[in-house]
């Protein structure tokens, strides 16, 4: 296990990331470029690393090689076990710096992270309650108020 401690001194010019080898440093600055050479034979998506071309080649077949040892469920990435074994942990890694409500995902984090914010342009007629979405607002309007009025 890398120890995150340790130095990074090649830096990419830029996104300012840090990295502690040099051919690291040169693999991820493709990343910053709209070069993408390796392409799938079966759907024609692109990709800049021949490494997430070949994690993206699993998807077009059966092939699981990802299994939870807990309820046998199988997955295509590495990542996607990793995250699902949160549901059966019950791990939330992720906290909200402003009401520290936690979450198994980062794009949980962000999408809640709307929630603190003034962008709320959908408004309850009844209550004067705001939402983010349409679809909230209608939910409320069903649930609280019995009716599909925006």
């Amino acid at each position: 296990m890398p120890d995150h401690t340790e130095s990074r001194p090649f830096v990419c010019n830029i996104c300012g990331k840090g990295f502690r080898l040099s051919s690291t440093l040169c693999r991820h600055k493709i990343i910053h470029t709209q070069k993408k050479p390796h392409k799938c034979e079966v759907c024609n998506k692109s990709f800049n690393r021949s490494s997430t071309l070949k994690t993206h080649v699993r998807t077009h077949s059966e092939e699981k090689a990802f299994v939870c040892d807990i309820c046998g469920k199988g997955f295509h990435q590495k990542g996607n076990l990793r995250n699902h074994i949160m549901i059966h942990t019950g791990e939330k890694p992720f906290q909200c710096t402003k009401c520290h409500r936690a979450f198994n995902k980062m794009s949980n984090l962000k999408f809640h992270m709307h929630t603190h914010t003034d962008n709320l342009p959908y408004q309850c007629k009844t209550c004067r309650k705001k939402f983010e979405k349409k679809t909230d607002l209608k939910q409320h309007n069903m649930d609280i108020h019995g009716h599909d009025d925006e």
